[in-house]
């Protein structure tokens, strides 16, 4: 079972619940929406997946 994390971008309103290898993009490529680098800081570990809407 995967990790999850809640992502909030340090330079804009960009925040969603992310898994372990959308973590790991975004800390290479850096915020989908603004393009700001992030770093582990802007992820906070979740003690349960999120809840898929359909």
């Amino acid at each position: 079972m995967t990790a999850w994390y809640e992502f909030a971008c340090p330079d804009c309103p960009a925040a969603f619940a992310v898994d372990e290898p959308a973590r790991e993009e975004l800390l290479a490529v850096g915020c989908v929406n603004c393009g700001a680098a992030v770093t582990g800081a802007a992820f906070e570990r979740r003690e349960v997946a999120p809840r898929m809407v359909a």
